[in-house]
């Protein structure tokens, strides 16, 4: 047996070679250039806490306490606490699995007497030592399993990584929305108090003769359109702050407080590194990259259950037929090699090796549709700051103009030498610009925000400990 152990073993280690490993990555074409650098600051280093350059310490504090206590990123630490686990796994799995050893077995059997008659008997033994097994990983399917388990690890931090990234992004939003509502309902607010004014000066000119009725319940009709905006505003803000309460895990606290108002960020502030090395460098596009590595370890893994599989075991310890025999004199080993193959069930393993290299497949094919969906979303993203910052530009100056507009019919109206129904149209136009721009100015910070998801910019990872 040792004799034909010492031939077929090197045999079928060379044989092994044919067990190949395709971990080629796809490639995919870099993004257009379309002049972005030169709108954007300059910088060679992707930082990280992007939302620091919105230069809002409130809103520090609750992305702070979503990353500590958000649910969603718990839950990813368990999941990457659990493929870290698996490889522990995957690597004992490579070792002697060694455990102790006790039993006792009685039973009855018939056997030849001495005489050449048959009798029957009951016989005992009793056994006490350490049991190893170990499966020799003559073809690397252990070791496969092992860097399988090592990739889907790594692709579990990134999806961690993407999850904390995808929490600091929507707090971001729901907070930069909340400040926005905050100024759409001070805007609405002004609006019922000039609407207010308004009848006031109306109905004194009513009251004059110098005004019509008519003119009067026009301007009645407008307080009243006003006023449904503010209601609508409210509850809208309520629910804002009431989602930054559950992606903080409740660890907000108190934020009815007025929010502080903000300036939208303009693009030559912000910074913009190399775009196509932060594409393959976003937690998505580097998880899926990682289940490309873990799903050929798999493929390779499932090639080599097409070979023999070497098995060692032993026992060392103690065999006696009686218990009260069992110590020195008894002591006992034994060492039993064994080889298996599949050879009835290849077909077995043939098909499951096609479900891997299918899975393989599919791992690629995903990795390519990733890339190609972040590319539409840095692209998407870049473009849409780039002229929305126009449309707000535009819009700032409108309402100037309007307010000087306004500022000026409604004193010439005051001291009777204007139109009341010109005070009303530019009251109107102004009011709608200011909701409008403010919108605009939300919208621009949330413009920044996909900006920097899309880019995958840095969350700075905890402490080990957490």
């Amino acid at each position: 047996m040792a004799r034909a152990l010492r031939l077929v073993i090197p045999s079928l280690i060379l044989s092994g070679c044919a067990v190949g490993l395709d971990t080629s990555i796809p490639t995919a074409p870099s993004l257009a250039d379309t002049n972005w650098n030169s709108q954007f600051a300059q910088t060679t280093e992707q930082g990280e806490n992007w939302w620091t350059l919105l230069q809002d310490p409130q809103l520090d504090a609750l992305i702070a306490k979503a990353l500590d206590h958000n649910l969603d990123i718990a839950q990813a630490q368990a999941r990457w606490r659990a493929s870290r686990a698996l490889i522990n796994e995957r690597q004992h799995d490579r070792l002697p699995a060694v455990t102790a050893h006790a039993s006792y077995n009685r039973g009855g059997s018939q056997f030849a007497a001495p005489d050449g008659s048959i009798d029957h008997g009951i016989s005992e033994n009793w056994r006490l030592g350490m049991q190893a097994t170990w499966e020799i990983d003559l073809f690397g399917r252990l070791e496969q399993l092992a860097r399988s388990a090592q990739a889907r690890s790594e692709a579990s931090a990134d999806q961690l990584d993407l999850t904390r990234q995808a929490i600091a992004a929507e707090l971001a939003r729901q907070y930069v929305q909340a400040q926005g509502l905050q100024r759409q309902l001070a805007l609405a607010e002004d609006d019922v108090r000039s609407w207010e004014h308004t009848i006031r000066l109306v109905q004194a000119g009513v009251s004059l003769g110098r005004e019509l009725p008519e003119n009067l319940d026009n301007a009645k009709a407008g307080l009243e359109r006003a006023k449904t905006l503010v209601p609508q505003l409210r509850s809208d803000l309520q629910l804002a702050r009431l989602r930054i309460q559950v992606l903080s895990g409740g660890q907000a606290g108190s934020i009815d407080t007025p929010l502080p108002s903000a300036k939208a960020p303009l693009a030559a502030s912000l910074p913009l590194g190399d775009v196509n090395a932060m594409l393959f460098n976003r937690p998505d596009v580097r998880a899926a990259r990682q289940e490309i590595l873990a799903s050929s370890h798999e493929v390779a893994a499932a090639t080599a259950e097409l070979y023999p599989r070497l098995d060692l075991a032993g026992f060392i310890g103690f065999f006696a037929l009686r218990g009260s025999d069992l110590g020195h004199a008894a002591r006992a080993f034994d060492v039993s090699p064994a080889m298996q193959w599949p050879a009835l069930r290849l077909g077995h393993a043939k098909a499951r090796l096609r479900g891997m290299e299918a899975v393989a497949d599919e791992s690629r094919l995903h990795y390519q549709q990733v890339l190609l969906q972040a590319q539409e979303e840095i692209q998407g993203s870049l473009q849409r700051l780039t002229q929305h910052q126009e449309s707000l530009l535009s819009l700032t100056r409108a309402a100037s103009h309007l307010e000087n507009a306004h500022e000026r019919a409604l004193t010439r109206y005051e001291i009777g030498a204007g139109a009341y129904q010109q005070v009303l149209e530019n009251q109107r136009s102004l009011n709608q610009t200011r909701q409008e721009l403010a919108m605009a100015e939300t919208g621009s910070y949330l413009n920044v925000i996909a900006l920097y998801q899309a880019l995958g910019w840095g969350v700075a990872a905890p402490s080990p400990t957490k």
